[in-house]
């Protein structure tokens, strides 16, 4: 099976064996392909689409092989993630997706579906394609602990350019008070929201929750519950809970 045969076929179909040794692959090929233009300035239509459409096919094997290190295993793709895990290539990648690039993304689901992994995987990802990319990840305790420490304050995490909150509605309710007894992880949300038309700046959420039972807690302000609907695309991620399966 020649190069270009083998990365066209269907991540799902290729055995481990062959997902890091593509990994190694693709990363070439996108070397190769982001200076085609060094050597031939100007290309036809037909060779601009060829490159386009290799780069993209090497991408999605580059997410298949460090959705692998991220998780330690084997990464699965199956009929719960696969369109979600497309639209999200789209968004990442700047192709053809159904969500809002102009919104953010707030995923939620059950225990263990796969939430946090899939979005560190294409953070990397991201990060790798465009170096000039740069994230923070943050679990929700981290945040809430690091401010009762007074190791930092919501206002380091309200200007990061891209930051991902693990974990949202996990905090308790005493624990997230602080100060003058406001939410911390409520307040971040609420004062990124007006950073939400900025293309320097993107948030992320994974959440157990839905936007219904976020309405019930306490610890968070009707209006934060507002300014989130406005400004994410929901993605619900379902599925069973993968963190037991080798």
């Amino acid at each position: 099976m020649g190069t270009i045969e083998l990365l066209e076929k269907e991540f799902t179909d290729v055995p481990i064996t062959e997902i890091n040794s593509l990994g190694e692959l693709s990363k070439l090929i996108l070397e190769k392909y982001s200076k085609i233009s060094e050597f031939k300035p100007e290309l036809t239509d037909q060779e601009y689409l060829e490159k386009e459409r290799i780069k993209i096919i090497s991408l999605k094997h580059r997410f298949i092989a460090i959705a692998n290190e991220v998780t330690q295993k084997k990464y699965i793709i199956d009929a719960d993630n696969k369109e979600i895990i497309s639209n999200l290539f789209g968004y990442f990648m700047n192709t053809e997706t159904e969500l809002n690039k102009k919104k953010w993304l707030w995923i939620y689901g059950g225990l263990g579906v796969g939430k946090t992994d899939m979005i560190r995987a294409f953070l990397k990802l991201k990060a790798e394609s465009k170096p000039t990319f740069e994230y923070t990840y943050s679990h929700v305790n981290h945040i809430i602990r690091a401010i009762q420490n007074k190791e930092k304050t919501d206002s380091n995490y309200i200007n990061i350019p891209c930051l991902f909150l693990d974990d949202v509605g996990t905090e308790s309710k005493e624990q997230s008070y602080y100060g003058e007894r406001k939410n911390a992880i409520d307040r971040i949300l609420q004062e990124r929201y007006d950073l939400r038309h900025h293309p320097k700046f993107l948030t992320i959420v994974t959440t157990n929750n839905t936007l219904s039972q976020f309405e019930q807690f306490e610890h968070y302000d009707k209006r934060t519950i507002d300014r989130i609907r406005e400004s994410y695309n929901f993605i619900h991620l379902k599925g069973k809970n993968k963190r037991n399966l080798k």
